[in-house]
Parts: structure tokens; C-alpha cells; sequence
């Protein structure tokens, strides 16, 4: 008879290892399983039990176990569909973070586009004031020139109609 309930506790503990419980958890939950079968058995010899009585009371253990197990089964889904809705939650999560990045990225790249532009334009335009300042300094050393020539030239004219008399 030892023989059977160890067989059946021993494909018990696998039964809970394969449906995701630890080692400890395991041999902790098939002990408890035992402890409440061996008092159950225990009790039963007290009380002069029979064949019958005695595979009554199997049952209702067997019908307790496979009750856990059901209920190890609805736990094991109830768990697995909240870490699915979680891991749902942060891929929206992460996939509104990556739009937000990127709307913040193309907004970046309008903003430098956009001081590039300006920079270009006001370098375009003092590079043309330059210029006209330039032309504008060129035409006053023209004008200037040609002053002291026609100042030179009137000199020269009174200097020569001095010496001549």
C-alpha cells in the first residue's frame, strides 16, 4: 500500500514541478498531502475502518486533489493572462515613448534646419553690406583721387602761369 501512495506523491511532485511550482513548493504542497493522508488513514484504523470507508476516503482526497489541481490550473492562466496584459501595457507603453522620441527628434531637426537657414541668411546679408561698404569706400577713394588730381593739376596750372608771369 506504501508503495502506491509513493508512486502517486511522486507523480504529484511532478505533477506540480510541470505545472510551474519550485522544487520547495512541491515537496511542501505533496508533504501537506501526506500529512492529511497519513492522519486520514491514521484515523480510520482508530475507528476500525473498512475497504470500503477506507476507498471512500481515497477518493475524497483524490477529488481534493484534483480540485487543487484545477485550482493551480486557474491561478496558473489568471497569472500568465496578467503578466500578458502587463506585457501589452508596456509595448503601448514603449510604442508611445518611441513616438514621442521621434516627434521630439523631428522637431529638433526642424529647429537646427531652421537656425541654419537663419544663420545662412544673416551671413548672406552682412556679407552683402560688406560688399556695398566696400564699393562704397572704393567710390570715396575714387572720388578722393580724382580731388587731389584736379587739386594737383589746378596747382601745377597756378604754378606754371606764376613762373611764366
Amino acid at each position: 500500500l506504501k508503495i502506491i501512495y509513493v508512486h502517486i506523491f511522486v507523480s504529484l511532485n511532478k505533477i506540480f514541478l510541470r505545472i510551474g511550482f519550485t522544487e520547495e513548493q512541491a515537496v511542501t504542497i505533496k508533504d501537506v498531502f501526506a500529512d492529511v493522508l497519513q492522519t486520514s488513514l491514521e484515523h480510520q484504523s482508530k475507528n476500525m475502518a473498512t475497504k470500503s470507508q477506507l476507498e471512500i476516503t481515497v477518493q475524497q482526497l483524490m477529488s481534493h486533489i484534483n480540485s487543487v489541481k484545477k485550482d493551480m490550473v486557474i491561478l496558473e492562466k489568471s497569472e500568465f493572462s496578467q503578466l500578458k496584459n502587463e506585457t501589452e501595457k508596456q509595448a503601448i507603453e514603449l510604442a508611445h515613448l518611441q513616438t514621442s522620441i521621434r516627434n521630439d527628434m523631428d522637431q529638433l531637426k526642424g529647429n537646427v534646419r531652421l537656425d541654419i537657414n537663419l544663420e545662412r541668411s544673416r551671413a548672406t546679408e552682412a556679407h552683402a553690406q560688406n560688399e556695398k561698404n566696400l564699393q562704397l569706400l572704393h567710390n570715396k577713394i575714387d572720388t578722393e583721387t580724382a580731388n587731389l588730381r584736379t587739386l594737383y593739376e589746378k596747382n601745377k596750372n597756378d604754378s606754371i602761369k606764376y613762373a611764366a608771369g
